[in-house]
């Protein structure tokens, strides 16, 4: 899954910059700080899934048969959208991922922080940490800061189909990479003011900071039952 997530953020990408390996890994390290200064398993689950997702939702809206504004890694959602519900807690002038971007790395593109910060995730939490994107990195994504419809384009809950229109049909993935993308659903927890579904896809906050296949084998090897996770907005979910 970590190979088809840096395939996506590199979307948007014009060539204007080589690779700076101390910024990367420099921004690896603040990322780290960062982490180790959340003094619990809940929220620092919250913060490892909550980067990821923002990197996420950003490639999500892009659209491979809109040649007038495809988007993608542009930096730019829709921050009142109920799509984006909560993110707020990972990019806002408050956030210490906000506040490390302006006051240390505003010279490069909010894109490519917010790819090169995913990337950082997918690496410390990764098993010995041994997922080292560098690689697949490029710099010069170009950043925006208005994205009309952007939300509209993110997979919603409502159905399977949804992973089909959105990753295959519009992002151009084939079902692999789409299994693989949501494989990073290990990583993090819902909660239900955002997003109306509370809990982690894996049995503990401790293991919702390793970035591992332990998500689909949760799906396999558990008997799931439908809950009542809403009831204004009616929603369920499985435990």
């Amino acid at each position: 899954s970590a190979c088809a997530f840096a395939l996506l953020v590199a979307s948007s990408v014009s060539a204007q910059a080589c690779v700076d390996l101390d910024r990367y890994y420099g921004i690896h390290h603040d990322i780290a700080v960062i982490a180790a200064e959340i003094d619990n398993a809940n929220d620092r689950a919250h913060f490892f899934g909550g980067v990821l997702r923002l990197a996420a939702h950003d490639f999500m809206d892009y659209d491979q048969t809109d040649s007038q504004d495809p988007m993608g890694m542009d930096g730019c959602l829709d921050w009142n959208s109920l799509s984006n519900a909560g993110l707020s807690s990972i990019w806002s002038e408050d956030s210490e991922l906000h506040r490390l971007y302006d006051d240390k790395h505003s010279d490069i593109s909010r894109p490519d922080f917010w790819v090169i910060a995913a990337n950082a995730v997918i690496r410390q939490t990764s098993v010995d940490n041994d997922l080292d994107l560098i690689n697949t990195f490029y710099w010069g994504r170009e950043e925006r800061d208005v994205c009309p419809g952007s939300a509209a384009r993110l997979p919603t809950t409502e159905n399977c189909q949804q992973v089909e229109g959105v990753f295959l049909e519009r992002m151009g993935l084939k079902w692999k990479d789409a299994v693989a993308l949501l494989g990073a659903h290990t990583l993090g927890r819902g909660h239900s003011e955002f997003s109306g579904h509370h809990g982690q896809w894996v049995p503990n906050n401790r293991l919702a900071q390793v970035f591992d296949k332990q998500y689909y084998q949760e799906l396999v090897s558990r008997a799931w039952s439908p809950r009542q996770a809403s009831i204004n907005p009616p929603l369920q979910d499985f435990t």
